[in-house]
């Protein structure tokens, strides 16, 4: 399986606060201004450039209304699929919590729905 992951993020906050938010979520060393590493992956928080984003678009699933993405990928003989998996989950359920929606693009993403959907959030 491929642990690549693509977290989609929709939030009227800025880039620099989402990125401190996942940030202080993760528990993640900032490594310049869009990248953080943890114990269990790498994670670089990107302006989707082909966002079409405003206020009137935030019940639109589509992808170009989702102004920011993270590539995640795990530490290299770092932890295992489980735990990486497990990571992405409490990220993702962190972020909604907040009120920030995110939909993942990943070989795992029906784990990842499952779970969401579960716990009562709103998954893609």
């Amino acid at each position: 399986m491929e642990l690549y992951c693509k977290l989609f993020i929709r939030s009227k906050l800025t880039h620099a606060e989402v990125f401190k938010l996942i940030a202080e979520t993760t528990l993640g060393n900032i490594d310049g201004g869009r990248s953080l590493r943890n114990e269990i992956f790498e994670l670089d928080l990107i302006v989707n450039k082909d966002a079409k984003w405003n206020s009137k678009t935030i019940d639109d699933d589509d992808f170009i209304f989702y102004p920011y993405y993270a590539e995640i990928e795990p530490i290299v003989n770092g932890s295992d699929e489980q735990e990486y998996m497990q990571s992405i989950l409490d990220l993702v359920i962190a972020l909604s919590k907040l009120e920030i929606h995110c939909v993942a693009a990943c070989d795992f993403e029906d784990f990842l729905k499952d779970k969401i959907e579960c716990l009562g959030f709103k998954s893609w």
